[in-house]
């Protein structure tokens, strides 16, 4: 067998190799929980990350329905607003032809000549005769006159 004097030498070694692959195995694990702790950590800060850019993106989502919203609200505004004021314009330049009418009739006398009502007849004089009539009207109605 071995040699006394040789067995405490090989137990020494025996010992350093034990001591280096507890050292070795312990090291390993330690850097391998080291990384997981970081990798957790990591995850974690992404996992964060995400969530408020989800809830900043719902945010935007909602600030985008809300202005879609208040945009709509105010076409539909700007647009019954239009209708509105269309209708009093539509209104009044209803109002503004039948005042107009209504000044001409008072304004405008046939001749005798051209009335066939009282026996005249239509002529070329009785057509300029109205012309010239129609022309001074709108003179004067246009100046404020009628």
């Amino acid at each position: 067998m071995l040699e006394d004097h040789l067995k405490p030498k090989i137990a020494l070694w025996l010992h350093i190799a034990v001591g280096v692959f507890i050292g070795i195995t312990a090291a390993v694990f330690l850097f391998w929980r080291i990384a997981s702790w970081q990798a957790e950590a990591a995850a974690a800060g992404l996992a964060e990350k995400l969530r408020q850019s989800a809830e900043q993106s719902q945010q935007a989502q909602a600030a985008a329905k809300y202005a879609a919203a208040q945009a709509e609200v105010k076409r539909r505004q700007q647009t019954d607003e239009g209708r509105r004021y269309e209708e009093a314009a539509q209104a009044r330049r209803a109002a503004e032809a039948e005042r107009r009418e209504l000044a001409w009739t008072r304004f405008y006398r046939k001749p005798a000549a051209c009335d066939e009502a009282k026996g005249g007849s239509w002529s070329v004089d009785c057509a300029n005769d109205y012309m010239r009539a129609r022309k001074k009207f709108a003179d004067e109605f246009d100046a404020g006159k009628l």
